[in-house]
């Protein structure tokens, strides 16, 4: 898993400005403790920015995810523990103890 942010946004969550389109560049994570699934044990990620032109988001068989009901019906159908959404993680069931 690695972060996915608007390039608008990247700031708000990441100590960076500007793309990182192919996640090639490691950025200094503002809160770990928002984002502890991404954040790398120095405090970095490497982020995937994304504007209106690059989305990715997507699965056989369907258009580009770009809808929360899209998104929390891919994360549902596949199984995954949650998805961060403006920088926070919501959990679709609770973590193991």
């Amino acid at each position: 898993m690695a972060p996915v942010c608007r390039a608008e946004d990247v700031d708000r969550c990441f100590h960076w400005s500007g793309t990182s389109r192919c996640m090639c560049h490691f950025q200094q994570v503002r809160d770990h403790q928002q984002l502890p699934a991404v954040t790398h044990v120095d405090g970095t990620a490497r982020t995937r920015t994304v504007t209106a032109h690059n989305t990715s988001l997507n699965f056989n068989g369907a258009a580009v995810i770009n809808r929360t009901s899209d998104l929390v019906d891919y994360v549902l159908t596949r199984g995954l523990d949650g998805v961060v959404l403006d920088c926070r993680f919501y959990h679709t069931r609770k973590p193991a103890a």
